[in-house]
């Protein structure tokens, strides 16, 4: 699988959203649209989902630090608390779901 082929990651980030009982959720508060991989309002849990990685690199690195700073940030402005989780999975589970 090259790296750069998104809807291999999509099919995993999917299977691993139904499996923890999330699904993506795009919201919109005020003027800002947030974008979750993972989302329960029942839950109360907001989750952003890497796949792909075998070691982090800067970039990514970033991304999730971003991420983190976005899910408080949403928090803060629907006055909730929410459990924030960050999945990521490597390139190893790639084999079992293809």
């Amino acid at each position: 699988m090259k790296d750069s082929d998104s809807s291999v990651q999509r099919y995993i980030e999917n299977i691993v959203l139904r499996k923890i009982g999330l699904e993506s959720r795009k919201i919109k508060v005020e003027d800002v649209t947030f974008n979750f991989d993972g989302y329960s309002e029942r839950n109360s849990i907001i989750a952003e989902i890497y796949s792909g990685i075998k070691t982090l690199k800067s970039a990514q690195r970033q991304k999730i630090s971003q991420d983190i700073l976005k899910m408080i940030l949403y928090e803060k402005m629907v006055f909730k608390i929410f459990k924030k989780k960050i999945v990521v999975i490597d390139n190893d589970i790639y084999g079992l779901a293809l």
